[in-house]
């Protein structure tokens, strides 16, 4: 099938939870400088259709006590079933004693603010949760923070490793290679020669265009209007009543159903023109030039199957006209349920 994956940039694509935030000019962590390395892993139910997997990296770099620190954030979020979907992640945040910068690599851009002279990293690192014990990461003996469906460890106000499950979904966040007080280069905390927009200061839940926060996720499976049940003790699987479940996956899920209601039309009309064209392909040269769109769109979309044809007949020319006729009919049966759908769960149901 020739049906393309799709952007899933969801307030979930942000599901890589950056770990610490800095106040003003105080110590904001207990260690003077240090170099962390985390992987990252999840999956999910998204819904009866869909799933998700996440597999990524993430790094966080600091100096002067974490008052100047860089995070960095790559990944995949994968989502396969009814509606498919592969969404590269790459992010990048450097905060200083004054300012947040983000760098947004879509649009090549920088955006600053300044820092709010009231927010204490350290308590918004464990807001909600409850002390629970000790236990040791990799040797070092970290606070144990846990709430409803989140546990978090935390070394001298560092995260070492973070366990979400919620809704269906988890998320695990843990260091895999640390390594504290030593000479950190300049170049580490370098930004890319983009241009630099100042911006407002930013409430927890303003995203920028490409360049959200992708621990917004994590702020939104824990968000009381949502989450109305007593807090746990301990991280476990939380079962809600099915309305509590759809409106957390649309919420998160609208930036995907945007994006599926605009690409969806177009795609159809695209393997349309495709068909048509191929339909008087007279030689490879022809047939290859009848794709070459089709295959620039789907790239667009994390798909990376080789569409060039190498050998053009009569049996190929068939062969490849029925695939394609296959997804004409596959979309037009569903097109009219596409424009109807009011969320991604609504559209999840017509893709399946």
């Amino acid at each position: 099938m020739f049906i393309t994956n799709y952007r899933f940039i969801v307030s979930l694509l942000s599901l890589f939870c950056l770990s610490v935030s800095i106040f003003a000019n105080d110590k904001v962590l207990g260690i003077s400088s240090g170099l962390i390395e985390y992987s990252i892993e999840g999956k999910g139910v998204l819904t009866e259709e869909s799933n998700l997997s996440i597999e990524g990296k993430a790094s966080f770099y600091f100096d002067n006590w974490g008052i100047l620190n860089v995070e960095k954030e790559e990944g995949i979020f994968l989502v396969s079933g009814a509606i498919k979907h592969k969404q590269e992640i790459r992010r990048l945040e450097k905060q200083t004693a004054k300012k947040i910068i983000i760098v947004d690599y879509q649009n090549e851009q920088l955006l600053e603010r300044k820092k709010s002279l009231i927010f204490n990293a350290r308590k918004a690192l464990t807001k909600g949760l409850k002390e629970a014990g000790e236990e040791k990461i990799l040797g070092y003996t970290c606070q144990v923070w846990v709430g409803k469906g989140i546990k978090k460890y935390i070394y001298k106000g560092i995260l070492l490793r973070k366990e979400v499950e919620i809704f269906g979904i988890s998320y695990i966040k843990m260091v895999k290679e640390l390594v504290f007080d030593i000479n950190i280069s300049k170049d580490t905390f370098l930004l890319p020669e983009y241009p630099r927009h100042k911006i407002g200061l930013l409430k927890e839940n303003i995203k920028t265009q490409n360049a959200m926060k992708v621990e917004d996720f994590c702020t939104r499976i824990k968000d009381i209007r949502m989450l109305k049940k007593e807090n746990l003790d301990t991280v476990k699987k939380i079962n809600f009543t099915d309305k509590e479940r759809q409106v957390f996956i649309n919420d998160i899920g609208k930036d995907t159903f945007n994006r599926q209601k605009e690409i969806l039309p177009t795609f159809l009309v695209l393997l349309k023109e495709t068909r048509f064209c191929l339909q008087t392909a007279k030689n490879l040269f022809e047939a290859n030039y009848c794709i070459e769109e089709f295959s620039r769109f789907r790239e667009n979309f994390g798909t990376h199957v080789d569409d060039y044809i190498v050998v053009w007949n009569a049996g190929i020319k068939e062969d490849f006209l029925e695939k394609i006729e296959e997804n004409i009919l596959f979309l037009e049966s569903r097109i009219v349920c596409v424009n109807r759908a009011n969320n991604l769960i609504d559209l999840s149901t017509c893709m399946k």
